[in-house]
């Protein structure tokens, strides 16, 4: 009877990351516990490598490189910028895909409700959910398939490319993906479908630049705030070449964008009702 009661008995909470561990090994678990890792590499293996292998390897896809014959290491050139810049854009945007029913998703099914009805807190619902999501994106959308780049590129080339310049520029492309990943989340603190998580975002990823841009006119200081400016800086960083002014400002401006996205989810997440 007393190890009933005791089972019975109402647990405290441990404070603002109550139940954070478990939470996130339940999340890692849906990732590396299922066939979800090996799923999403592939996917990315197609899109990325597949397209960076048509122009390295296939004599049919032209490569502009002026006149006489195409070398390996124009293809090369031309496809290092082309894999930075498609990273850049399609990364970002299959984080949305992912992650716009993590919140949503738990919400409509009512497992959210049933999973903070235990000794867990909101703020470690959200950051398990976060921390998983990015470390699964990184693994296999950024570290695997930048790896495999890599090996294709310098196997073109003949001769390995500077590393670090490579690892700096997908370094930041990681950046550029935490930060609409974190952004997607918040978004589904706010709102209960799939619809207006994943139009905003888009919105934002491919509407920011060219509305910027407008308003530089008016402003020339914005357009390095605009987190797009990561791709323009990954760019001529993986290409050994100078970096556009200020460059410093548009990575604090986005690591700090991407602290307050998540401020915003938790502060979000705390006034939801269930």
């Amino acid at each position: 009877m007393m190890t009933s009661a005791a089972v019975l008995e109402p647990v405290a909470q441990g404070g603002w990351l109550s139940g954070f561990v478990n939470l996130l090994s339940q999340e890692n678990g849906r990732w590396w516990r299922t066939r979800r890792w090996l799923l999403q590499s592939l996917i990315w293996l197609v899109i990325l490598n597949g397209i960076l292998a048509l122009i390295l390897w296939m004599p049919g896809v032209t490569v502009n490189a002026g006149d006489g014959p195409v070398t390996g290491e124009q293809r090369a050139d031309v496809g290092l910028q082309a894999f930075i810049q498609f990273m850049g854009a399609f990364a970002p945007l299959g984080a949305m895909i992912l992650a716009q029913g993590a919140i949503v998703g738990e919400k409509q099914l009512g497992t959210a409700a049933w999973v903070l009805s235990k000794p867990v807190s909101r703020s470690a619902f959200i950051i398990a959910k976060l921390l998983a999501t990015a470390l699964g994106l990184l693994i296999t959308v950024i570290a695997l398939q930048s790896v495999i780049g890599y090996a294709q590129l310098s196997l073109r080339m003949e001769e390995a490319l500077p590393p670090l310049a490579y690892v700096a520029a997908i370094g930041v492309l990681a950046l550029h993906l935490v930060f609409y990943l974190a952004l997607t989340l918040m978004l589904g603190t706010f709102f209960s479908g799939r619809a207006p998580v994943i139009g905003i975002a888009i919105a934002v990823l491919f509407g920011h630049d060219p509305v910027g841009q407008l308003l530089a006119r008016y402003a020339e200081w914005l357009p390095q705030f605009l987190p797009l400016r990561l791709v323009g800086i990954a760019v001529p960083l993986v290409q050994e070449q100078p970096l556009p002014d200020n460059w410093p400002i548009t990575l604090l401006a986005v690591a700090v964008y991407t602290v307050i996205v998540v401020a915003v989810a938790l502060w979000r997440f705390e006034r939801e009702e269930f």
